[in-house]
């Protein structure tokens, strides 16, 4: 019947749109775990910057 047909039909579209929705949430979170690897980077070289300031002097 036609309600049958719609049921189905809306049941197809949420199938696909759940599957986009993992795609985008997978993408997501490698997004925010490549944004913590690049600021721990960050941190740990404005560290060594600090550090190597701190030698600096001794050396000369």
């Amino acid at each position: 019947s036609a309600v049958e047909l719609l049921i189905a039909n809306n049941k197809i579209k949420l199938m696909e749109l759940n599957k986009n929705l993992d795609r985008e949430t997978i993408s997501f979170g490698y997004l925010k775990e490549t944004i913590e690897i690049i600021a721990y980077i960050l941190f740990k070289l404005d560290n060594f910057k600090k550090h190597l300031t701190n030698i600096q002097p001794s050396i000369i």
